[in-house]
C-alpha cells in the first residue's frame, strides 16, 4: 500500500471513530454530566494506549518540553470538558460543521502567534 493511500486510510479511520466518540458522547450525556463523561473519555482512551505505552517501556512519554506539554494538556481538559457540554446544547450536525473550519482557524493562529509562512502546496521557498 502506497504512503498516500495509507493516509487516506488513516484519515478515514479517524473520522468514523471521531464521530462515534462524539456521538456515544452526546448519547451518555444523557444520562451522565459533562464531567463523567469526560472521564470516561479520558479513561478509555488511556485504555486503548495503555499497550503502546507498555510496548515501547514508556519512552513515549520521555520530551524535552515537558512545560509544553502540561500547558497543552492544561488547555486540551477545558476544551473538551466545553466541546463535550456544547453537544448538549446544540445540534450534532452544526457541532460537525463547525470541525471542518477548524484547519483555518489553526492556519490563521499560526500566523499570527507562530510566524508561520503560508504557502500553496508544490512551490519553492
Amino acid at each position: 500500500m502506497s504512503k498516500n493511500m495509507f493516509a487516506i486510510l488513516l484519515i478515514i479511520i479517524s473520522i468514523f471513530f471521531g464521530t462515534t466518540m462524539a456521538a456515544l458522547m452526546k448519547l451518555a450525556q444523557t444520562d451522565l454530566n459533562v464531567y463523567s463523561v469526560g472521564f470516561l473519555r479520558f479513561f478509555l482512551g488511556l485504555v486503548i494506549i495503555t499497550p503502546y505505552i507498555l510496548k515501547s517501556k514508556f519512552k513515549v512519554y520521555q520530551t524535552k518540553n515537558f512545560k509544553i506539554h502540561l500547558i497543552r494538556s492544561g488547555l486540551n481538559l477545558p476544551a473538551m470538558l466545553l466541546g463535550f457540554a456544547a453537544l448538549t446544547m446544540v445540534p450534532f450536525e452544526k457541532i460537525s460543521a463547525l470541525h471542518f473550519i477548524v484547519p483555518f482557524i489553526v492556519t490563521i493562529l499560526a500566523v499570527i502567534f507562530l510566524k508561520e509562512k503560508i504557502r500553496l502546496y508544490g512551490t519553492k521557498k
